[in-house]
């Protein structure tokens, strides 16, 4: 008889037990390391995504909420609807206010409001970097004369040589004599590029100067520098810009050569022209 009861109550236990297992048993869960940002490092004062990632490993469907935190703030809550088998992925919007560590938490809950997970992940936030400051000592950033290198014309004769050996060798000491013309004026062009970006550092710097110091003491030969200055500095810029200008077409060979094979035959007809035309005059 003592064994009947036993049997009985191990029946009624095993009944009950499956009435009130919770429902965690049965319920979704965070998938390992589950949250990401969609930028990273992030960066003080720049917007990114919170992702989290759901997995429902289980034989039924998951149906409940997703919300995510920032050290302890509330970034948003999500639906979560996930098919047996399935995963799904929630977002929200974060924009970093501090630098340093930040805590980033996702906690899942099932419909009647319980908790089933939570998780929380760390991640750093950056300071934006600041570009350096210039410190030519001029208003205007000027290019380096170095930025564009001199070429010679070898790949000019290779390709000449390819479809004609022989018009390559009697051009190749034509292609050296205007080589070494090109390399003597592209240096003296870098020389006077350098020499205008220096003179328009100073007259840029010495204006500055003076206008900061024109403020407190008066200057009767302000309006005279003011004057100098509104139209020197704009001749010398110009000025600087048509030397860049030369030396790009001089040290490019390709854009050189182009430009000699048209000014070249240009030049020669308008000649032939002012002398025909004095013949004719003459006669």
């Amino acid at each position: 008889m003592a064994h009947l009861r036993s049997v009985v109550g191990l029946i009624l236990l095993s009944l009950l037990c499956s009435f009130t297992v919770p429902s965690v048993l049965n319920a979704a869960s965070f998938v390992n390391q589950p949250i990401f940002l969609s930028k990273t490092p992030a960066v003080l004062g720049q917007k990114v995504r919170v992702f989290a990632v759901i997995s429902n490993d289980q034989a039924s469907s998951f149906v409940g909420q997703v919300v995510l935190t920032q050290d302890g703030q509330s970034l948003g809550t999500s639906s979560a609807s996930i098919a047996a088998g399935a995963a799904q992925t929630v977002s929200a919007s974060w924009t970093p206010m501090s630098s340093g560590p930040h805590a980033i938490s996702a906690d899942l809950y099932d419909t009647s409001g319980t908790r089933i997970q939570h998780v929380s992940q760390m991640f750093v936030v950056q300071v934006p970097e600041v570009p350096a400051a210039t410190t030519t000592g001029s208003l205007i950033d000027f290019p380096n004369p170095s930025t564009t290198k001199y070429q010679s014309a070898s790949q000019i004769e290779q390709t000449i040589s390819t479809l004609s050996p022989a018009v390559a060798t009697t051009s190749r000491s034509v292609f050296g004599a205007i080589d070494s013309l090109r390399q003597t004026i592209s240096q003296s062009l870098d020389g006077a590029i350098q020499r205008q970006q220096t003179a328009l550092a100073s007259s840029s710097s010495s204006k500055s100067v003076s206008g900061t110091a024109g403020a407190s003491t008066p200057n009767p030969q302000k309006g005279v520098t003011d004057a100098s200055y509104s139209y020197e500095h704009p001749l010398r810029l110009i000025y600087l810009y048509v030397l860049m200008i030369v030396r790009f077409i001089v040290n490019t060979a390709i854009v050189c050569y182009l430009a000699i094979v048209i000014i070249v035959p240009y030049v020669l007809w308008k000649v032939i022209r002012l002398v025909l035309r004095r013949r004719s005059t003459d006669e």
